[in-house]
């Protein structure tokens, strides 16, 4: 690595530590989508970011119309095909939760990293429904489930995506399935989508782009996809 080479490395991880990102490569990416004004911040930030944000309100914007297909789209998902036993990681407040009423599903798990999230996600708890406060990358899920949902979750893991996916696999039911949403317009985002794409243990059975305008004029695109694990050849990806 030549100097120059060293200090621009050097001056990344310093950049990326002030803006709560943990790794230069997640730094570098958030940049170029900054550059070509495409950022939607959705890059792994630390644990008390995302109790700030939430503190404030910032996440409120979810329940806009805008982002409307994503959810009606995971929604139908989960009722065409019969799915009872939901592990939805990353939930936040829950809003993917307010979908599914008044579903009869059997069980709904809901993990999130913020605790603030939590508080007002809590707020729906009962019988069949409850909220656990973990960290996604190393959460062990003790129970078994229809479906393991990411709803624009997995590109905020603090690890390598398809490797938290696999340790999941082992929590889906034979007949289960993993659904993912990803917010299409980072490079990041674009890049889990190819890997998912390509993933020899990852086999897709539905997908279907939502597109939306916000408040700002902007055009929104998600791709929302349905996946059967693979368990004979399961293998991270890393």
């Amino acid at each position: 690595m030549t100097w120059r080479t060293e200090q621009a490395w050097n001056v990344t991880k310093t950049l990326g530590r002030k803006m709560g990102l943990h790794k230069p490569y997640w730094t570098i990416l958030y940049l170029l989508d900054a550059l070509s004004q495409k950022t939607a911040g959705d890059v792994p930030v630390h644990r008390d970011v995302w109790e700030t944000q939430y503190a404030a309100g910032k996440w409120e914007y979810l329940r806009h119309p805008a982002e409307l297909g994503r959810y009606a789209l995971l929604e139908g998902y989960i009722k065409k095909l019969g799915l009872k036993r939901i592990l939805d990681i990353g939930c936040g407040e829950g809003i993917l939760l307010e979908y599914l009423w008044p579903y009869a599903y059997d069980l709904y798990v809901g993990v999130d990293v913020s605790a603030t999230a939590l508080q007002s996600a809590a707020l729906k708890s009962g019988k069949q429904t409850r909220f656990i406060q973990a960290d996604a990358a190393t959460f062990q899920p003790t129970q078994s489930f229809d479906a393991v949902v990411f709803n624009e979750s997995l590109y905020y893991l603090h690890a390598t995506p398809l490797c938290v996916l696999e340790q999941y696999i082992p929590a889906i039911k034979p007949n289960g399935y993993l659904l993912i949403s990803l917010f299409m317009e980072t490079k990041r985002n674009q890049k889990i989508d190819k890997q998912l794409k390509n993933c020899p243990w990852l086999q897709l059975v539905y997908e279907i782009t939502a597109t939306a305008v916000n408040k700002q004029g902007r055009i929104l695109t998600w791709r929302c996809s349905v996946w059967r694990p693979n368990r004979q050849t399961e293998k991270c990806a890393a």
